[in-house]
């Protein structure tokens, strides 16, 4: 593949090794693959059965079956839009996103770090997307400019997707916000009489949010997910524990994924999100991943 400029385009997925982690970031999509605890070799991200399967000529008529049909995982960055796909101003929207489906130009890698750009075509935004593992953990900072004469307005959801060596078993989710800890046990302790019914896929929680735990207690060491509140002042949970019997999941598939966005689940009638860059600026934020060892943090 190659670019405009006839300079070529990495396909190839790109390795990270640091500590506590380990990574694989792939271009298409600028995706967070894998990342692997070194202490224990659990995979942390989730990956579907499917997720090494070339997808060949086949393409499902719309791009929410499409996405579904093919979805590996991992961690995904959804802009300048998220959700159902839609037509606004005259412009198609792919389900979740331009951003996700494009091959990323990558600027620069190294041992623990790497940089991929992208120009997007269904919104004026340039995204440069910079990963880093190091012994604090992981570190995702990413920067969106406006390249157009106008204010750009857009959603921005960040879509980490964890496996089941982690959620699986006695894992419980804590959402830290400025009143406090909230927890979510994820699966009761065996034996528990009066087992809730699975959560809804796709929870809602409004503002404030900043800090986002899963912890194992069969593991004894959980992760630790920081965003700043001001850029994504919703989060949205989502939870597949193997309870779609049919398409696209089969019943294989045992996530919860922290997302992370700039707004609820629901569309703005006039416009993609509630980011608004003014023309020529830029918006720069960091999320981290740490592990926490131990009870608690």
């Amino acid at each position: 593949m190659t670019r405009p400029d006839g300079g070529a385009v990495e396909t190839r997925q790109i390795s990270l090794a640091g500590q506590p982690f380990t990574a694989t970031v792939d271009p298409s999509g600028a995706a967070l693959t894998t990342l692997t605890d070194r202490a224990t070799g659990i995979q942390l991200l989730l990956r579907t059965p499917w997720a090494d399967q070339r997808h060949g000529a086949m393409r499902a008529a719309d791009s929410g079956a499409e996405w579904h049909r093919r979805y590996p995982g991992g961690w995904h960055t959804l802009i300048p839009h998220a959700g159902d796909a839609r037509v606004l101003d005259g412009v198609e929207h792919p389900f979740h996103g331009e951003a996700a489906w494009r091959a990323w130009e990558v600027e620069d890698s190294g041992t623990g770090h790497c940089t991929l750009t992208v120009a997007l075509r269904t919104a004026p935004l340039e995204v440069r997307r910079e990963f880093a593992v190091d012994d604090t953990g992981l570190r995702i900072t990413q920067t969106v400019r406006n390249f157009s004469a106008r204010p750009a307005a857009f959603a921005w959801t960040e879509h980490p997707a964890f496996g089941p060596e982690l959620v699986g078993g006695r894992c419980r989710l804590e959402l830290d916000d400025a009143t406090g800890t909230q927890e979510f046990p994820l699966h009761p302790p065996p034996g528990v009489p009066d087992r809730p019914p699975p959560a809804r896929p796709l929870t809602v929680l409004h503002s404030g949010v900043r800090t986002a735990r899963l912890y194992n207690e069969e593991l004894a060491f959980g992760v630790e997910l920081t965003w700043d509140a001001e850029v994504f002042d919703h989060v949205w949970i989502w939870q597949e524990r193997r309870t779609t019997p049919g398409f696209p999941w089969w019943g294989m598939v045992d996530t919860v994924a922290i997302e992370p966005a700039c707004g609820p689940y629901e569309h703005l009638p006039d416009r993609l999100g509630g980011q608004v860059v003014a023309p020529g600026e830029r918006r720069t934020t960091t999320l981290t991943l740490r592990r926490i060892p131990g009870h608690r943090p």
